[in-house]
């Protein structure tokens, strides 16, 4: 570089020259060592020195597409992309020599990046999962486990435990100090177990059949099936994934379906089918003829499990609806068609019926009240309606057994019919038409009650003629009358009151049908 100074003096000009060479000491610094995770950095530790006052230097550094920062620069930053060397190249301007120096430096790149990387095995269980997790990262020296459940792990080779089913989003982080990589993985636990099932029926008659389907939830791992195993509670199983079972006896049963799985894990559940009998009904009743108006106690056997209703028709427009043992009384005669239906859920209804004769009560007419005199000879008291029926049977109140009774003394008698077993009753009350009774002891002691022996107080209007003698007991006649209407004894004899005693009395009466009767007795006078 020349430097020039022009001075005139005297018509004369002198110039003074001063030349520079640029010089510089260049140096791009040591050789080094880029480490990275794939992707490298280093700071190049150039330095250039002898530079001269004046000179403008320019750095450039070389290959510029790693040059991160800094190339005009003694200390760039730089990226490589693998080994790289590097040169440092300073140089003037052309006005300034066009100088130029160079130097270079090479940088090595390693790779220290992690590679992450786990494996995993299951061992299932029936409440909780294991998963072992086996580490396979390289270049690696520390590592976090995030098992995806909010629990976290440090260890190289974890071993977790799961305590609910589901699907885990495991995620692994290694490091080696200087890069950081992680890696995810979803861990499937899910492996439900869960038995059901449902069935067409859950209550039946004996003989049908039910068909149960399994609608259960099941896991099929390393190509093991789960296993069912039915229970119908009648001593009868099956290992079909669904059957259809036949029910031959009447019970409550309990059905149960097992599953087991590929861990194995068991599961069961249960229902409850009912199995109705196939019942039969028997009809009974207190009696099958019976009279108008009589009672008919009615029952019945029959079985009540899995029965609806039961309905009496009484056959004479009367329908019970689930009564019994019950009574019914029919009040008119004739033939009744009684049934009783049983109504069933699931099995046939059945039924049972029967006749019922009512019959009628017979009549009976003994006559109309009468009366007669028994020394006029026998009376005879007839059945007037049924004394030609030979199904006819009779009971009076003196005993007989005839349609007709002869009597012989007055008073009311009864008489009772049976024809077909029913029975019906008369009476009559037959009167003294001559004579009442004759009584046994008086009292003439002026009460008013009983004081005069009369024993025609009630004579009916037939006695045309009376007389009536009293004597003593060394037999002196103290009395005699012939008067019809007369008071009779006072107990007196010729005013004179008799003594207390018994008395003897002859008594002769004729009636108006030319009857005539006679008594003698004791009467008792007491005074």
């Amino acid at each position: 570089i020349i430097y020039s100074t022009s001075t005139t003096v005297c018509g004369f000009t002198s110039d003074t020259f001063r030349l520079v060479v640029p010089t510089a000491t260049i140096d791009a610094g040591t050789d080094d060592t880029a480490y990275g995770c794939g992707i490298y950095r280093d700071t190049l530790l150039g330095s250039v020195g002898g530079l001269e006052p004046g000179v403008l230097y320019t750095y450039t550094w070389t290959p510029a597409n790693t040059i991160v920062s800094g190339g005009n620069t003694v200390v760039p930053v730089v990226a490589p992309t693998g080994p790289t060397t590097y040169t440092l190249t300073v140089t003037t301007n052309s006005n300034q020599g066009g100088c130029s120096w160079t130097d270079s430096v090479n940088i090595t790149t390693v790779d220290v990046n992690v590679v992450p990387g786990f494996t995993f095995s299951i061992l299932y269980g029936c409440e909780q999962d294991t998963v072992v997790f086996t580490n396979t990262s390289q270049f690696t020296s520390s590592y976090f486990w995030d098992f995806g459940d909010g629990t976290t792990d440090t260890a190289a080779n974890p071993t977790h435990i799961y305590t609910a089913q589901g699907n885990y989003i495991v995620k692994q982080v290694v490091s080696n100090g200087v890069c950081i990589d992680s890696l995810i993985a979803t861990v499937n636990l899910v492996h439900p177990l869960s038995a059901s099932f449902t069935t067409d029926l859950d209550t039946i008659c004996q003989g049908q059949s039910v068909t149960f389907t399994n609608t259960s939830t099941t896991t099929t791992i390393n190509n093991i099936a789960p296993t069912f195993t039915w229970t119908f509670g009648d001593g009868s199983s099956s290992s079909q994934f669904g059957v259809v079972h036949q029910y031959l006896h009447p019970g409550v049963y309990t059905v149960t379906l097992l599953v087991q799985d590929f861990v194995p894990c068991v599961d069961s559940v249960t229902r409850v089918i009912v199995v109705d009998s196939q019942s039969t009904v028997e009809l009974f009743a207190s009696d099958s003829i019976i009279c108008a108006g009589q009672k008919v106690d009615f029952d019945a056997t029959f079985l009540t499990g899995g029965m609806n209703t039961y309905v009496w028709d009484m056959g004479n427009g009367i329908v019970l609806t689930d009564e019994g043992p019950l009574g019914h009384t029919y009040e008119y005669p004739g033939t009744y068609h009684v049934t009783l239906n049983v109504d069933y859920n699931m099995c046939a209804d059945v039924s049972d019926d029967m006749y019922i004769t009512v019959r009628p009560y017979p009549a009976i007419n003994l006559g109309a009240d009468t009366s007669f005199c028994p020394n006029a000879g026998n009376y005879v008291l007839s059945d007037l309606y049924n004394l030609g029926n030979p199904a006819a049977s009779w009971i009076w109140n003196t005993g007989a057994t005839t349609g007709s009774i002869s009597i012989d003394a007055p008073g009311t008698y009864y008489g009772q019919v049976t024809v077909d077993g029913c029975s019906n009753t008369d009476s009559v009350e037959v009167l003294k038409n001559c004579y009442l009774d004759i009584p046994n002891v008086f009292s003439p002691d002026g009460d008013h009650t009983n004081d005069y022996f009369l024993p025609r107080q009630m004579l009916s209007k037939g006695v045309v003629s009376f007389k009536m003698s009293i004597y003593n007991r060394w037999g002196q006649q103290v009395f005699e009358t012939t008067n019809i209407d007369g008071r009779g004894w006072d107990g007196n004899f010729n005013t004179t009151p008799q003594p207390q005693g018994v008395y003897v009395y002859l008594i002769e009466v004729a009636y108006k049908d030319g009857r005539a009767e006679k008594y003698q007795g004791n009467v008792t006078l007491l005074r």
